[in-house]
């Protein structure tokens, strides 16, 4: 599509070859997943945190590492017990997924796939979610922990105008915490100051 448009230029996301008028970009999710690991560490009174995900690759089992170091960093005896469900978005899998981490003693959840159900599962069972690139703050405030986000704005912006000023040029640009491509979804009431310090 790129070759036969030659005059736009695409920018896609975790890409891994550029053209011309191709460029691709990424967050690294591990950062925000490690501070998100501190906040489970601190809060598992099982030490226990359950985990859903979709697909066993590189970027989601980043994300998974990442995040057991930082609970483990806080929390030597945290076992992070990752189920990986074969889908980006089915509710009644995820359902599932949640329930049976939560039966096998999560009493913290964490996910990297798109159902709402991991708040609703980990409120019901007293326990406390850890979202992925959202904020579901309103949907179960007591259960409600913690989440990273990506903040794509600044990279959108400084593409955009590149373009605008006939400056652009491709490129595979990679970008964290300290890059400003990572943000935090705002800490539930579980999250005391001393966590807050600790992230």
């Amino acid at each position: 599509v790129a070759e036969a448009n030659p005059d736009v230029v695409f920018l896609t996301w975790a890409g891994y070859e550029i053209a011309p008028n191709v460029g691709h970009f990424d967050g690294a999710s591990e950062d925000g997943r490690y501070l998100d690991g501190i906040v489970a560490g601190s809060l598992t009174e099982s030490n226990i945190i359950g985990y859903a995900v979709g697909f066993p690759y590189n970027e989601v089992n980043r994300a998974v590492n990442a995040f057991t170091l930082g609970a483990q960093s806080v929390n030597p005896d945290v076992d992070v017990k990752v189920v990986y469900v074969n889908t980006w978005f089915d509710p009644a899998v995820e359902q599932q997924a949640a329930e049976a981490l939560v039966n096998a003693g999560a009493d913290v959840l964490a996910h990297e796939v798109g159902a709402q159900v991991y708040a609703t599962v980990a409120a019901q069972a007293g326990g406390y979610v850890i979202g992925y690139t959202n904020d579901w703050s309103q949907i179960e405030p007591e259960a409600w922990a913690s989440s990273f986000l990506y903040d794509w704005a600044p990279y959108y912006v400084s593409q955009v105008q590149a373009i605008v000023d006939g400056t652009w040029e491709p490129a595979i640009t990679f970008g964290g915490l300290a890059d400003g491509f990572i943000g935090f979804a705002p800490y539930g009431p579980a999250v005391t100051p001393e966590i807050l310090a600790k992230v």
